[in-house]
């Protein structure tokens, strides 16, 4: 009769829909993009040109190709119960190709709220870097965000990181070791 065919034609519908949106679903969850960007474990305050400076490593341990990288580095601390926040100016904060490293630099100069403090003033502010990186994945033709954070305990200070870059087996080439990423040497 006429409500059973009703009924079959509604039940044949909404598992057609259903199963569309699970196909949806599963495929979203297993096709988003993913970057593979390691930070180096601690910023470190370290010698620059006739100064300091703040620096920290990144390195982009994937194959993807990664084009028009920029880099945004913001402070924020507590001064009279109020949070401040403040952008650091960087020696570079833009490149247009990311093969592997990065070295970010924030010279500690006359423009630099870090002039003048030190590693107490930093944990009485409750001081902290927050990084966001952001740049085109030419494998998944999208924008993408990376966010890190150093808080002020996280900084090394008087130090200046080693190098993570060494010749292959053959001499022939140069590679990168991750694990060398975030070693540093005190000064």
């Amino acid at each position: 009769g006429f409500w059973t065919q009703l009924f079959t034609a509604i039940e044949s519908l909404v598992g057609t829909v259903m199963f569309a949106i699970l196909t949806g679903v599963i495929y979203g969850r297993f096709s988003k993009p993913k970057s593979n960007i390691r930070f180096s474990a601690n910023a470190l305050i370290a010698p620059f040109k006739d100064g300091q400076a703040l620096i920290f490593r990144l390195a982009n341990a994937s194959q993807n190709k990664l084009t028009s990288v920029h880099v945004k580095v913001l402070l924020t601390y507590q001064e009279n119960g109020k949070n401040v926040f403040r952008y650091l100016d960087l020696d570079f904060d833009r490149i247009d190709f990311f093969p592997v490293s990065w070295t970010v630099v924030h010279p500690i100069n006359d423009k630099s709220p870090l002039l003048h403090l030190d590693h107490v003033q930093l944990e009485e502010k409750e001081a902290e870097f927050i990084v966001n990186l952001e740049f085109y994945d030419n494998t998944y033709f999208t924008n993408m965000h990376v966010f890190h954070s150093y808080k002020w305990n996280e900084l090394i200070w008087n130090a200046k990181f080693d190098p993570c870059f060494f010749p292959s087996h053959d001499q022939l080439s140069t590679e990168i070791h991750f694990d060398k990423l975030s070693s540093y040497s005190k000064m």
